[in-house]
């Protein structure tokens, strides 16, 4: 079972435990669906984010591991409009909508739920590197890492403790390279007079 280690001041057990169950419920069997539904709930509702954190990212790493969200494409050939491929593509919506949620974590008040964010992010952006969503080869998803690069070099507020983080990730030279390769993206382009 997998349990979690979360501080729980002010959250009731119901709520945790939810989350402590139904994320291994979900893995077990697609017709658990109504469970990542729940957790997300909890989610937007703002109920106990580290621990739904954790568990999305727990359900989107095993899912994209499984290639559960994988849908096969022929080429010159339409998506047939199977229940399999229906579910899958729900899966695909929901992953992406958890996952811009999970970068808006990051903005939150709490540096404990911004650190959270930030790895669950990095896990879920190195996991889909690896298991790509579409058939491709050598595939980066650089859109989502441009994402996080946007949020934690905001002007908004002080992000130091992200960026040092973040520090952490660029020990790998895989995100080194593509940090580099994403920077001048997020920089203002000045034309000359």
């Amino acid at each position: 079972m997998w349990v979690l280690n979360v501080d729980t001041a002010g959250k009731t057990h119901k709520d945790i435990q939810t989350v402590e169950i139904e994320s291994p419920r979900i893995l077990s069997s697609r017709k658990n669906t109504q469970c990542l539904e729940e957790i997300v709930r909890h989610f937007e509702g703002g109920m106990d984010i580290p621990s739904c954190l954790l568990a999305l990212e727990l359900i989107f790493t095993t899912l994209l591991k499984d290639r559960e969200m994988l849908i096969e494409v022929v080429p010159l050939k339409p998506v047939e409009k199977t229940s399999e491929n229906q579910y899958k593509e729900w899966l695909k919506n929901v992953y992406e909508e958890c996952y811009t949620k999970m970068l808006q974590s990051i903005e939150n008040g709490s540096h404990k739920i911004q650190v959270q964010g930030l790895s669950t992010a990095m896990n879920i952006l190195s996991y889909e590197g690896k298991f790509p969503l579409e058939a491709k080869d050598n595939y980066v998803p650089l859109t989502k890492l441009k994402a996080v690069l946007m949020k934690i070099l905001s002007n908004k507020q002080n992000n130091a403790h992200l960026i040092n983080k973040y520090t952490e990730y660029l020990l790998f030279d895989d995100i080194l390279f593509f940090t580099w390769k994403v920077l001048p993206s997020l920089t203002a382009k000045i034309q000359p007079k």
